[in-house]
């Protein structure tokens, strides 16, 4: 049965502060999620990549999607392959326009 009142699984970049630290949790996986575009308003499929972090030390994991900068930013110090990003620390950063980056902590 689900509980209904239990933390959201998912958590959103735009929602981290500058002191929260992520630790990855596994090595992710792309999937594919329907999206509607805001100019057309027509339903598209996109690739998403998820993946799985504790945030700020604590055993449960949360579900994140990085954007394209964040997965540059973190494959150029942590490597393409991410099953190395296990372990390792990131943490967010606010840019202009409401946009939030994924680096390496």
């Amino acid at each position: 049965m689900a509980n209904i009142n239990e933390k959201n699984r998912f958590l959103r970049a735009k929602d981290l502060t500058p002191s929260d630290i992520l630790t990855f949790a596994n090595a992710g996986q792309w999937v594919q999620k329907e999206f509607v575009n805001p100019q057309s308003g027509i339903k598209e499929m996109n690739d998403i990549f998820e993946i799985g972090v504790h945030l700020n030390n604590d055993e449960g994991i949360k579900t994140i999607s990085l954007n394209k900068s964040s997965r540059e930013s973190l494959g150029n110090q942590y490597g393409a392959e991410t099953e190395a990003w296990i372990g390792k620390q990131a943490r967010g950063i606010k840019l202009p326009g409401d946009k939030t980056v994924i680096i390496p902590k």
